[in-house]
């Protein structure tokens, strides 16, 4: 258990020795050299029981009362810290990873410079911080962090993509090859659009389709009829978008039709008729190198994320033998 930051205060709430009075004014006397005082002897320790680690009026605070109510509050908690530090420790000596002491103050430093640059941070916030937790046990935290980063690299390094994942790669890049750049005006069904039926929204289509053939700008009729909120004010932009990423009847009709082309009849989808514009069309030749690229990044993440112990911790904690039990179960 930390010490706690309060465990001076009790020096504020009581004064040592008692008020002396004021003896009777006297004529001044003649000024002498003072008497060499002699040194002040240290206050004998209390002789206490064996096992009391306080009386008040004689009734005893016992070691075993404090030890039980340490346990109940923290015991779990520090047993666990401790059995996690303990199977870095153990996994370390069994890798052959070795530290020094310098690559132990260099992650001190590191910490400490994130600590006083935090916002807020007062001058002095940091040897506060270092008196209350414990200079030897914040070292001992700083020691199991190089050596958990040094685990983390180890798992990082012996990371390989699985088959699916290199699929999932090489599929990515050929998503990303063949993409349409499109634009839309909704005109929904249902209650959340005021009760709209079919038959009406088929109407509201077709004046925004006479619009359109009269010479209307897209732009202007997107604001005008268009239900699609978040697009409506840009001309119902979707931007750039590959196979997967919109619900199929709409997929199906954008990536079958040419740039500058309207659909001419409109889209139905589960969220009412859509009328479609391509803007663009992005239909580029997926090569070997294109392929490898995509994979070499998709380890390089999953590298990155073998690395954190949130990763590889717990995998490795259930490999070890662990006992424990508090005493006051």
């Amino acid at each position: 258990m930390k010490p706690s930051p309060f465990a001076g205060l009790s020096a504020l709430l009581f004064v040592a020795g008692a008020a002396v009075a004021a003896p009777p004014k006297t004529a001044a006397p003649t000024p002498t050299a003072p008497a060499p005082k002699p040194a002040a002897k240290p206050a004998p320790k209390p002789k206490l029981p064996a096992g009391v680690v306080a009386t008040v009026n004689g009734t005893p605070i016992t070691a075993k009362l404090i030890d039980a109510r340490l346990w109940r509050k923290g015991g779990q908690s520090e047993t666990d810290t401790e059995v996690n530090k303990t199977i870095v420790r153990l996994e370390a000596k069994k890798r052959g990873i070795k530290i020094t002491k310098a690559q132990v103050q260099q992650e001190y430093d590191l910490q400490k410079q994130k600590f006083i640059s935090s916002p807020g941070r007062q001058p002095g916030d940091w040897d506060k911080f270092v008196e209350r937790y414990g200079k030897p046990d914040l070292m001992d935290d700083m020691e199991i962090q190089v050596l958990a980063t040094r685990i983390g690299e180890a798992e990082a390094a012996k990371a390989k993509l699985t088959p699916a994942e290199v699929k999932a790669a090489d599929d990515q890049v050929e998503r990303e090859s063949n993409q349409v750049h499109a634009r839309h005006i909704l005109v929904g069904i249902g209650d959340q659009f005021g009760g709209r039926t079919d038959a009406d929204a088929q109407k509201r289509i077709a004046e925004v389709q006479a619009k359109l053939k009269a010479g209307g700008k897209w732009e202007d009729l997107a604001k005008e009829y268009s239900d699609d909120s978040t697009n409506k004010d840009r001309g119902g932009d979707l931007g750039f978008f590959s196979h997967g990423q919109m619900v199929p009847e709409f997929e199906n009709a954008a990536f079958s039709m040419k740039k500058d082309e309207i659909t001419p009849n409109a889209v139905k989808t589960q969220f009412g008729y859509h009328l479609i514009q391509v803007l663009e069309v992005k239909n580029t030749p997926v090569t070997a190198a294109d392929k490898k690229k995509s994979e070499d990044e998709a380890l390089k993440r999953k590298r990155e994320s073998a690395k954190s112990p949130g990763v590889w911790f717990q995998k490795l904690r259930a490999s070890y033998k662990i006992q424990t039990r508090m005493p006051f179960e």
